[in-house]
């Protein structure tokens, strides 16, 4: 192996090893949520809820931030990790690829739940989420804990740490494989297209702009905008939430199409999406053999694990 592949391959078992760290954290994390909600059921409105709410947010953070730890700490003592693209960068172009990027995402959403539908694959998030929108503390929290806490913490270690990782040695295999992780991150069928097509748009325009805030904002964005719609539904008629949905959804891909032609017919592309693969002795790595040093035995023990997850979390859903 050259030296390039021995780099590669390293790369790839410790983001595979923190990302194994991660699936068991996100299943004890199941649990302890599980109990702690049968807990805080029993307290007084509207303690309960916030108690629960509070919990699940600092939780959810720790099962993110715990691998990004990980992974940071042992790749100092072998070799320095890549920077991550921490510097703010709102300028220029972002806002295109922002307004291109939200279409996209609610197209992918729209076309999972028409899949979904499809296939018989049902999900009682949307009546979750519409439930806890009635109150205004409940909204408050949903917000919190839906629309703010997972960009922050799911970008530092998707686009932040494997995504950026994983850049040196190929742009668009980087990006490819950055998203199938983050799409099966999420141990859900009915979110397993809409994710991984969102890793796809965010880790696209993580390289584009070289910056992780645009990723962060625009996946904000687009969870909020899920909690604003069931807001609608649950304080509006279904007609009115309907027709404000729509016209909101219309308003999203209108900005979309303006942001997707902008960026196709400008003149002079950013240069910044061109990321040079590892080179050593004068050898770069070819797709191909990328591609089998991705798939070690680390790797594919993380994407076992997660789909034997996925299945016990649907098998259990049936049953329910």
């Amino acid at each position: 192996m050259t030296q390039a592949e021995y780099k590669y391959r390293d790369t790839v078992n410790l983001i595979a090893c923190a990302l194994l760290l991660f699936s068991g954290a996100f299943f004890a994390f199941g649990w302890l949520i599980s109990f702690l909600g049968l807990w805080t059921r029993t307290l007084a409105a509207p303690w309960g809820e916030l108690i629960y709410q509070s919990i699940y947010a600092l939780l959810y953070a720790a099962v993110f931030l715990f691998p990004v730890w990980f992974f940071l700490r042992v790749r100092c003592r072998a070799c320095p990790p890549c920077e991550m693209a921490l510097k703010p960068k709102m300028q220029g172009d972002v806002w295109a690829y922002l307004f291109a990027g939200l279409a996209l995402i609610h197209l992918a959403a729209w076309l999972n739940a028409v899949l979904m539908e499809t296939v018989g694959v049902s999900s009682n998030t949307v009546e979750t989420m519409v439930h806890e929108a009635q109150s205004n503390g409940g909204l408050v929290l949903q917000f919190l804990v839906m629309a703010v806490v997972p960009p922050f913490v799911e970008e530092l270690l998707f686009r932040g740490v494997v995504l950026g990782n994983l850049l040196p040695f190929g742009k668009w295999q980087a990006i490819l494989g950055s998203a199938v992780l983050f799409g099966l991150m999420h141990q859900s069928v009915e979110q397993l297209l809409y994710a991984t097509v969102g890793g796809l748009v965010l880790g696209y325009i993580y390289v584009a702009t070289r910056s992780i805030w645009p990723c962060i904002l625009l996946h904000l964005v687009n969870n909020g905008t899920s909690v604003l719609q069931a807001a609608f539904y649950a304080r509006l008629s279904a007609e009115t939430a309907t027709a404000i949905s729509t016209v909101l959804q219309s308003g999203i891909y209108c900005m979309g199409l303006i942001g997707g032609a902008y960026l196709l017919l400008r003149k002079h592309p950013a240069r910044s999406t061109d990321v040079t693969p590892v080179e050593s002795d004068g050898e770069t790595l070819t797709a191909g053999r990328r591609l089998r040093l991705f798939l070690s035995p680390a790797m594919l023990t993380f994407i076992a694990v997660t789909l034997v997850q996925t299945v016990i979390r649907l098998w259990i859903a049936l049953l329910a």
